[in-house]
């Protein structure tokens, strides 16, 4: 029986923010020599045509995530709350590639790597710097493991008492 290829999404902001482009042929790239399948999407920001995917890519200006997401093993993704809290509820691990320095990209990225989730990455890393930190995060399994818990904890329903707990606790 032949096994599948871990299927990864990668998706960065609708917002187009300079260099956009380069990272995602960068993620493009990373992906062209790995045993992976990536599903890419670009939104409105950039032009699926403007990319060179390899054969084991394919890349959407837009595709739900809802559909692709619970097929995923990895998200690599920029950090926006959207998708980085769609990953997290299907317990999969990230790499964040901020794209804008002053928004809260990096800061999500930060609580993600604190939260041994994922790894954060410059916009401008290289395919190679790519490529190892997202065969890492494929074959560690402690970072899956970590974003297992946090599903766990969304699917619990008790997100809202947790926060109320919290601030009562800041508050006494």
């Amino acid at each position: 029986m032949r096994q599948e290829l871990p299927l990864v999404l990668a998706s960065l902001s609708t917002t187009d923010f300079p260099g956009q482009q380069q990272t995602l042929q960068n993620i493009l790239d990373a992906a062209a020599e790995m045993p992976i399948r990536l599903v890419l999407t670009t939104g409105p920001a950039v032009d699926p045509a403007a990319l060179n995917p390899p054969p084991n890519a394919e890349v959407h200006q837009y595709i739900p995530h809802r559909d692709v997401l619970p097929r995923c093993s990895a998200v690599v993704g920029h950090g926006g709350h959207s998708t980085t809290v769609q990953a997290l509820a299907h317990g999969l691990p990230m790499i964040i590639i901020p794209m804008h320095p002053l928004l809260d990209q990096p800061m999500v990225g930060k609580a993600v790597a604190a939260s041994g989730v994922g790894v954060v990455l410059p916009k401008n890393a290289s395919p190679e710097k790519i490529s190892t930190t997202l065969a890492r995060i494929l074959e560690d399994s402690t970072y899956a493991a970590a974003a297992g818990v946090i599903a766990e904890r969304l699917a619990d329903g008790r997100g809202t008492a947790r926060a109320a707990d919290a601030i009562l606790d800041r508050i006494r």
